[in-house]
């Protein structure tokens, strides 16, 4: 039997199970709302501040806020997780993000919206991680990039579905808010019908998050990256789309293609990663990531025939990046030590998130408005460069 039907017989396999069948659909409802929450909030409020007449910097301040949360808080998400379980944890944030959703509109005002924020990441980021220890405890580990790629699109949907639904909504009045709170309320109930997830805490070495980063550097630096980009993307994109005479309605469809490429490309590069060499897949996403970042200058006035394309694999091999960074993850640790490297991966991540849209923001102040796709043009080559680094210090590390 060749290594390719190898394969697809795991993954046939796998999804004929029943019960496995039933928590990979529970756990798409569950990382779609997580996605929705994410992809809704971050160009809902960019829009509104912008409205406000809100300075650039305060704007990238105020969604840093979200970072903010994984870095203070996901050192703690273990031991919560341990506590709850993963399936309590999952639906207590989701109604923690649905009841922070009416506080914005309760609230309108830049500085209540800086806690709001806050609280906000910390549910949302969690999420992410609760649901990466999840998906990787229940896939069999021949087809964990396949599993981690539907996680990874669950959460590519709920991206692409928060600007349609802004699109219909519209970012005024009560609407987007009520709306947004009732679909993340929604998304909880099919977590009743699945297994579910105690991670152990273990105090053993391998669990630490120095050595995690000893053996793992790269997907950890993934995360960084992930979190520079994906973040100031989402949330500078409709701005930028704004400033270069495109309407609210038209700047929400752009982001929604940026999270279709997110969606649809996740499929092919998980199986891509159970495959390949991941450290040169890496490589490569951030380097497609870049390359198209810097030529949207260049086709943001073009024919949606053209534009529509770009963005479209912009948001696929940014979306890879995290994808790849997690099955490399999956495939050096197990157990307790896994979910804390999902939570260093979580907190590298926001740090990421964290100073991204402040970085951007800066930029977008200083060459308006292409200050966006150029500077996070740089930030993926740089993550390229550290691929190419580790590839040629370790060429025979984990692939």
């Amino acid at each position: 039997m060749t290594t390719e039907t190898k394969y697809e017989s795991a993954l046939s396999a796998a999804f004929r199970d029943k019960k496995f069948r039933n928590n990979v659909i529970a756990l798409i409802c569950a990382t779609a709302v997580c996605g929705l929450a994410f992809g809704m909030t971050f160009p809902l409020l960019s829009l509104i501040l912008e409205s406000w007449g809100t300075d650039e910097r305060l704007i990238g301040a105020n969604a840093a806020m979200f970072a903010l949360a994984a870095l203070t808080f996901l050192p703690f998400l273990p031991k919560l997780l341990s506590h709850f379980g993963v399936r309590l944890y999952f639906q207590m944030a989701i109604l923690v993000t649905a009841i922070c959703l009416i506080c914005f509109k309760l609230f309108p005002n830049l500085w209540a919206w800086f806690p709001l924020r806050y609280i906000t990441g910390a549910a949302i980021n969690s999420m992410f991680v609760a649901g990466e220890v999840w998906i990787m405890s229940l896939a069999p580990k021949e087809i964990r990039g396949r599993a981690i790629a539907i996680f990874s699109m669950s959460l590519s949907g709920g991206f692409a579905i928060g600007p349609l639904v802004l699109l219909i909504t519209g970012p005024e009045g009560w609407l987007p808010f009520a709306t947004g709170a009732i679909l993340i309320t929604l998304g909880a109930l099919p977590l009743f019908w699945a297994d579910d997830v105690v991670p152990k805490e273990d105090p053993s070495s391998d669990g630490k998050f120095s050595t995690i980063w000893r053996l793992a550097p790269l997907p950890i630096i993934g995360g960084l990256a992930f979190g520079v980009i994906e973040n100031s993307e989402f949330n500078f994109l409709p701005i930028y789309a704004v400033r270069t005479a495109f309407t609210m309605e038209n700047a929400m469809i752009l982001v929604a293609v940026l999270g279709a490429g997110d969606l649809v490309c996740q499929w092919f590069i998980g199986g891509w990663s159970d495959r390949f060499d991941r450290r040169k897949l890496l490589m490569i996403l951030a380097g497609v990531t870049g390359a198209v970042a810097l030529i949207l200058p260049l086709v943001i006035f073009s024919s949606p025939f053209i534009l529509f394309p770009i963005l479209f694999v912009w948001g696929g091999a940014t979306m890879g990046i995290y994808t790849v960074s997690l099955t490399i993850l999956a495939a050096r640790f197990e157990g307790a030590a896994l979910s804390r490297a999902n939570a260093l991966l979580g907190i590298i991540y926001g740090l990421g998130a964290f100073g991204g849209p402040i970085y951007v923001g800066a930029a977008m102040d200083r060459w308006d408005p292409h200050g966006m796709p150029i500077s996070i043009g740089f930030a993926a080559f740089a993550f390229m460069t550290f691929c190419i680094i580790r590839l040629l210090v370790r060429p025979g590390g984990v692939k």
